[in-house]
């Protein structure tokens, strides 16, 4: 066997080798669901902010919003009624 055709052995190996690392990780993070808790759990605090103006969840910063006060200036928040 010359020297070209066991390269391109050792290239077949190795691509084989990364095919496969990578099929199992896809797998792993797909089981785990890795990439949708990447995503959501930022999500709870951002739809907060875009709903009420304020960075937590959105249930919890609704006594934030200055649509709920009686004077539409405070920035201290009050229970809703």
């Amino acid at each position: 066997m010359n020297r070209r055709g066991a390269s391109v052995v050792e290239y077949v190996l190795i691509l084989t080798l990364l095919v496969v690392v990578s099929t199992l990780v896809s797998v792993s993070f797909k089981q785990r669901e890795l990439f949708s808790n990447m995503v959501a759990a930022p999500w709870v605090r951002l739809s907060g902010l875009l709903q009420n103006g304020q960075w937590s969840s959105p249930s919890s910063s609704i006594a934030m919003h200055p649509s709920i006060h009686e004077r539409h200036i405070s920035t201290i928040g009050e229970t809703p009624r």
